[in-house]
């Protein structure tokens, strides 16, 4: 009651006049002062408690006389008792959903002061490019075409790996000898054998061997080669651009307090797999 200036037999209506007075006094955007945001919450909280304990009877298709929680505390209200209660009661519920979106403001406000907000756009834009460079990578440039020649093979559980041999002069020694694989079930299998010729399907940026196929096929016709970072090229699509998230659904809600978070890091840890799994 002295937190809003009232006396201890003060009526709800009384209660009710001096919260909105409060509220508007002490609302953070209309009054700038430095105690104004603890002021608030002490005037909310205080019209919270003097609230609560307040009961309505929500599903009028249930008689009184089978209710006993509702005949407990109703049988001696008359009607206009219980039409100010259920007034008080919805007054209430929009109070909480005032203080809720106030405290994700206050939050909000404070994130965006704070050096992880930074980091987190930083992070983002960084992600995106990244994104963006496997996607160009992948799904617009046409890849490079190699050939190269089968030196040995050997069968796994559920794919067959070859040893092959590069034939392009222009790559070092030491690195034309590499490995490709593909599953087992890939119908394209047949006739590669041992001193077979095959194409190798090479990403113009990263210069990653995409797929194979026989001499006389097409990239549309190729096997996809299994040790490429291109077998899990939709996951890292949507790891990297899931921080386009900070900016789609930026203001005071709590999911977008949750991605600032998540997209701080994750990024981060999807971005040091790419890099062990290309060297």
């Amino acid at each position: 009651m002295k937190i809003l200036g009232l006396n201890d037999d003060a009526s709800d209506e009384q209660i009710k006049k001096a919260w909105k007075k409060k509220v508007l006094q002490f609302h953070p955007d209309k009054n700038p002062s430095d105690n104004a945001q603890n002021e608030f919450i002490k005037v909310c909280d205080a019209y919270q408690k003097l609230s609560s304990g307040t009961f309505e009877k929500t599903d009028e298709t249930i008689p009184p006389e089978t209710n006993e929680f509702y005949r407990k505390y109703n049988q001696n209200l008359t009607n206009e008792d219980i039409a100010k209660r259920r007034q008080k009661a919805r007054e209430h519920s929009k109070y909480k959903e005032m203080y809720e979106e106030y405290i994700l403001t206050i939050s909000y406000n404070g994130l965006r002061k704070s050096f992880l907000y930074k980091f987190s756009n930083i992070v983002a834009i960084f992600s995106l490019v990244i994104g963006s460079i496997l996607f160009l990578d992948y799904a617009v440039l046409e890849p490079k075409v190699e050939t190269a020649v089968i030196l040995n093979y050997q069968y796994n559980i559920d794919n067959i790996v070859y040893y092959v041999y590069d034939l392009n002069y222009q790559i070092p020694t030491k690195k034309r000898e590499y490995e490709v694989s593909t599953a087992l079930s890939s119908d394209n299998l047949k006739g590669l054998n041992y001193n077979s010729f095959i194409k190798i399907y090479k990403s113009r940026i990263l210069n990653q061997n995409i797929s194979f196929s026989h001499a006389d096929d097409t990239y549309q016709t190729s096997m996809i080669n299994r040790f490429s970072i291109y077998v899990a090229f939709w996951v890292f699509i949507v790891l990297f651009s899931l921080p386009i998230l900070n900016f789609a659904i930026r203001g005071p809600n709590t999911l977008y307090l949750v991605v600032v978070h998540v997209n701080a890091y994750l990024p981060i840890f999807v971005f040091i797999s790419l890099l062990i799994t290309l060297l």
